[in-house]
């Protein structure tokens, strides 16, 4: 902060973040925990004792920043509307405008374009990367332990049986999941082929270019997936026993690193228990990169989930991750 604002970053951001949550303003309330966040001081008038400006500007990856142009100045003035609200006791310190900029030194070509924010079906958890698993009827209850399992590591495993209404039609459901997954994990059984749904997915999957993650259960990959080097099934163990092999894959693929990364961030403030807490702090220690923004979230969770902060070695953890990266 430039002539210091009477709170840091840190708080700013956090607070922002949470009223607007509270208010329903979601979008918003991402935009700010993705963002790079700086204070400036603007201004300063000698009016009633003297009065000091200030703008909130916040750094956003430049595929978001293109996503959300179109109504930046929307998302700009209700973000600054709850600012002015939450410090309108400091009387001599007024944030006066929020701008939101492209951070143009992460620039990636080989990132496919993000959903726009808000923009996702229901069936997806925002928090969560998002994982299609495609699989034959055979595998369907394996397949929901594994998503269970995944879903404790920051990862929202979408699975046709379980995420789709009675009353949605069926094949668009898929389609949508499939149209904004970030990736898909194919459970290749025995009777994969026979499917008449499951290449098709696959299909799919190859034509928008996501990443694709065949778990050999019972059937080595083959067709275009045949030279992808498949996660193997031992036969005395379950396919959910999995998921952390399927995260750690996830954050060494360039195309998925950063969203996984995230993800697992954003699980670590909520980990419902001590354990939980350990493996996401063990799966963070394989992430490639940490960005300021996560550093942001992870001391959040340090000081307000206390089954991070007080889980044997993993706050000692989390802090060796963020030195190491610089943060």
């Amino acid at each position: 902060m430039d002539q210091g604002f009477p709170e840091s970053e840190d708080t700013v951001r956090a607070t922002i973040a949470r009223v607007l949550e509270l208010k329903g303003m979601a979008s918003e309330g991402q935009l700010l925990r993705m963002a790079s966040l700086s204070i400036h001081h603007s201004g300063h008038d000698n009016w009633n004792g003297g009065v000091d400006y200030y703008e909130i500007c916040l750094q956003v990856p430049l595929e978001v920043f293109v996503q959300i142009e179109p109504e930046i100045e929307e998302h700009e003035n209700r973000i600054l509307e709850v600012a002015k609200s939450v410090w309108r006791d400091f009387e001599s310190d007024i944030i006066s405008a929020i701008r939101v900029w492209p951070d143009r030194t992460r620039v990636s070509s080989d990132q496919p374009a993000p959903i726009a924010v808000g923009q996702l079906p229901a069936f997806w958890d925002e928090t969560k990367f998002r994982l299609f698993l495609s699989h034959c009827n055979s595998r369907k209850a394996e397949v929901g332990q594994l998503k269970l399992a995944l879903g404790d590591l920051g990862v929202n495993g979408f699975v046709a049986h379980d995420d789709i209404e009675p009353s949605e039609l069926w094949q668009t459901e898929i389609e949508r999941a499939l149209r904004t997954c970030e990736a898909l994990a194919a459970v290749v059984s025995e009777d994969f082929s026979a499917s008449l749904w499951c290449d098709q997915e696959i299909g799919f999957a190859l034509g928008r270019g996501v990443p694709i993650l065949p778990i050999h259960c019972g059937r080595p990959p083959y067709g275009f997936i045949g030279r992808v080097q498949a996660l193997p099934l031992p036969k005395d163990e379950a396919l959910a026993s999995r998921a952390r092999h399927i995260v750690q894959l996830l954050l060494r693929s360039p195309q998925t690193s950063l969203s996984m990364t995230t993800a697992l961030v954003r699980a670590t403030t909520h980990a419902p228990s001590y354990a939980n807490a350990k493996d996401l702090a063990a799966l963070l220690e394989s992430a490639p990169s940490l960005h300021a923004s996560h550093a942001v979230i992870l001391k959040e969770a340090l000081k307000r989930n206390d089954q991070v902060s007080a889980a044997y070695g993993v706050p000692e953890r989390l802090r060796g991750i963020l030195q190491r990266h610089g943060l």
